[in-house]
């Protein structure tokens, strides 16, 4: 069961990380200086962004040109939708944000935010949801596996970076809290 979620889990991220790198991001998200709240898996180079049009992935589960363009059709037919849903989620954490440094907070509005960042992030997770799910159908259950295995590698390849990369940037600053 925790293997199947692992996966899942690495799939969501490969979808999410596909949806991050969407170039028409809503303005707030670019102007704000801060990365995309679901761009996860920044450093996996060809598994973000259009993983189905890169040749390498595309060869090792032998996609076929039919698939890469359900799959484009797929991820064309949701994308305004990830865009508007990520822009309201980005807003509602945003005012949950400027709630949370009022001084001194007020509890019942900062709660009252919380619900509606809950509310706004599982619409986005059920848009992520859906579009895994077309991608499932159009993927065999070897070729699915397949990508689960690719996605695997390279999520423990970049948390292995990541936090190399953390160790020593927490070694290295002496001023840093301890």
């Amino acid at each position: 069961m925790n293997r199947l979620l692992y996966f899942s889990f690495a799939t969501f991220l490969l979808i999410a990380s596909a949806a991050a790198t969407d170039q028409s991001a809503p303005p707030s998200a670019a102007s704000s200086g801060e990365p995309p709240r679901h761009m996860h898996m920044p450093a996996l180079g060809p598994v973000g962004g259009d993983w189905w049009k890169n040749s390498e992935i595309a060869q090792q589960i032998n996609l076929t040109d039919a698939q890469k363009q359900q799959i484009q059709q797929i991820f064309s037919d949701h994308r305004s939708n990830l865009v508007s849903l990520r822009g309201n989620f980005e807003s509602e954490e945003g005012k949950l944000r400027n709630l949370v440094n009022q001084d001194p907070p007020q509890d019942d509005q900062v709660l009252a935010q919380v619900d509606q960042v809950t509310v706004a992030r599982g619409k986005l997770d059920r848009e992520f949801a859906a579009i895994t799910l077309a991608f499932r159908k159009v993927l065999s259950g070897d070729q699915w596996k397949q990508l689960q295995n690719i996605t695997m590698q390279r999520f423990l390849l970049f948390r292995r970076h990541r936090d190399k990369w953390g160790d020593s940037t927490t070694n290295n600053n002496s001023s840093a809290p301890k």
